[in-house]
């Protein structure tokens, strides 16, 4: 099958969304698809070094990835325009199906005569009147296959707040890449005696930074390492945090984290009751943490925030789930874990759940099963 993946993400950047795509597009192609990503040419928003695209996200040079100019800043207009200049693409590249993020270009092509299906990890008919009305419109178009959204959560606010049915709205959790192998740091800052606790991820409110670093008071012999965030973030925290079991080591490209993610004895991932993304809103009612499942991939044992939208992954078998905002909850969890056989427990669970349920391969696989009737 032909499949053109619309994204609105820029690639190369550091946005979360932007790995998302990369890897859809090379699970489609590893599945024997062939695929062309298209995506907004903004050279201001490119992550700055970057030669080879492909390498930087750490996936393999097996889709094709097109540039469509974009205006900048990329504000409505803007994303009005390149949605016209993606479908008419599509129009004259004639796939067998059009596939992404991107409601409008989604629409537009459907519009055009070509069989689409969406993907959403919001809801975005909150999104204006515009969205709304491209929705309504996408979804009452013949040549519209289905939804796909990556939590139960999510399915149940389309059902309820659109005209679509929920046959056609298709859960599809979120991946992560089975890791081959990783490479030894050639400098890691840890205490070779230390327990090593890892965060990987953005640095954003509801994250659940600020946890961390007060449960490193309570546990000097421990030590933690923040990985990710923007410049802003990174500096601030800097700024806030000076403990020496504190290491804040700053961006790392998607393509070398797994590597210090091995240094880590275990993994955090202490998501507040409120998240945030970049660009700002709450998603910890329909999020699904591709983070929790990276971590799942890399081998390590995992405490995160009990709340139900991680539960949808984790559970007591394969992780330890506390309290978000409870300190004292986090440092206990962190010392039941100074014991190797019971990381070895729930770490063996995890990466059973992880290799069943939450590969990138499998996520592909779910989002092309509705259309097996037609290919």
């Amino acid at each position: 099958m032909k499949i053109l993946y619309i994204s609105s993400s820029i690639v190369p950047s550091r946005e979360a969304n932007s790995i998302h795509v990369m890897e859809m597009c090379q699970a489609f192609a590893q599945n024997g698809q062939e695929v062309t990503l298209v995506a907004p040419d903004i050279k201001s928003r490119y992550e700055r070094g970057v030669e080879d695209v492909y390498r930087y996200y750490g996936v393999e040079d097996c889709f094709e990835i097109v540039k469509l100019p974009a205006p900048e800043p990329l504000g409505k207009a803007g994303r009005l325009v390149y949605a016209l200049l993606a479908a008419r693409y599509a129009m004259h590249q004639k796939p067998d199906l059009v596939y992404g993020r991107n409601p409008y270009a989604i629409y537009l092509a459907a519009q055009a005569g070509q069989l689409v299906a969406l993907d959403s990890h919001g809801p975005e008919y909150e999104h204006g009147m515009l969205a709304r009305f491209s929705l309504n419109g996408l979804f009452k178009n013949c040549n519209f296959s289905h939804l796909t959204v990556n939590s139960p959560a999510l399915k149940s606010l389309y059902a309820t707040n659109t005209c679509l049915t929920s046959d056609r709205i298709h859960v599809a959790t979120n991946g992560a890449t089975i890791v081959d192998s990783t490479t030894l740091l050639p400098y890691w800052p840890g205490r070779r005696d230390a327990l090593q606790v890892g965060y990987i991820g953005h640095l954003y409110p509801g994250r659940g930074v600020d946890v961390i670093f007060e449960t490193a008071k309570h546990l000097a012999d421990v030590d933690f390492h923040v990985i990710g965030g923007t410049e802003k973030d990174i500096v601030y925290w800097q700024q806030q945090v000076s403990r020496p079991n504190v290491f804040i080591h700053g961006y790392v490209s998607h393509a070398d984290v797994a590597n210090y993610r091995a240094c880590c004895d275990l993994l955090l991932a202490p998501y507040q009751e409120q998240v945030a993304v970049q660009g700002g809103g709450d998603t910890s009612a329909f999020m699904c943490p591709i983070k929790i499942l990276e971590y799942m991939a890399s081998g390590k044992a995992i405490i995160a925030s009990d709340l139900p939208a991680v539960r949808i992954i984790l559970n007591e078998r394969n992780s330890l789930l506390v309290k978000s905002d409870r300190v004292d909850l986090w440092v206990k969890a962190i010392d039941q874990c100074r014991d190797a056989s019971f990381r070895e427990e729930i770490v063996s669970v995890a990466y059973k759940d992880f290799l069943n349920n939450y590969t990138w391969m499998k996520r592909a696989d779910k989002v092309l099963a509705p259309l097996d009737n037609t290919y």
